[in-house]
């Protein structure tokens, strides 16, 4: 399947070691993402997400340190630094960074941004986005939003067992069967 990444050299950014200054928003999360930390940390979802769908379209939204939902105070995870830093979700790993993915006849087209206008406060060190790490990015971020497409949140009451089919199905999806999924559901494009 071909995928093309477009975008302006380079894709850089600026982030400073246990800063935390990003840490503070909104986390979208994919439910497959939640059920994976889940099994990581060996912890209920209930103890660090809740699901929102009317704010986020099927995703789950991690909590803040307060124990609730909501910006301007850290993420549930930091604290002096990213306790899941290894298997962060997309929405982390991608930030500041804007990827607006389409499908194509071809494939998939990714147009990839840089948020310039966030400057770190930290006087951090210099990251550059290569196009391998999109690459995966873009791979990863296809078949998250197939599984959503294929299950949503309104199939289950149960919000654990909604991110453990999600987590099962992307365990086995590829990525052509994932934008067969998003074709045949009608969406054409995405963001990450």
């Amino acid at each position: 399947m071909k995928i093309e990444i477009y975008h302006e050299e380079p894709i850089e950014y600026w982030c400073g070691p246990d800063c935390g200054d990003c840490c503070v928003n909104y986390v979208p999360t994919f439910p497959a993402e939640i059920e994976d930390i889940s099994r990581r940390i060996r912890e209920p979802i209930t103890r660090f997400a809740g699901l929102f769908d009317s704010i986020c379209e099927h995703k789950f939204l991690l909590y803040n340190r307060t124990g609730t939902i909501g910006s301007g105070t850290h993420c549930v995870f930091y604290d002096s630094g990213c306790e899941i830093h290894e298997f962060k979700p997309i929405t982390c790993a991608s930030y500041p960074i804007f990827i607006n993915v389409k499908l194509t006849e071809d494939g998939l087209f990714a147009e990839v941004s840089g948020e310039s206008d966030q400057p770190c406060k930290t006087n951090g060190e210099r990251h550059v986005m290569t196009d391998e790490t999109l690459l995966e990015m873009i791979k990863i971020g296809a078949r998250h939003n197939a599984v959503m497409a294929k299950i949503t949140s309104y199939q289950f009451r149960d919000s654990n067992r909604y991110a453990n089919e999600c987590y099962e199905l992307f365990l086995s999806l590829e990525l052509e069967e994932a934008v067969r999924i998003l074709m045949e559901s009608g969406i054409d494009e995405f963001d990450l």
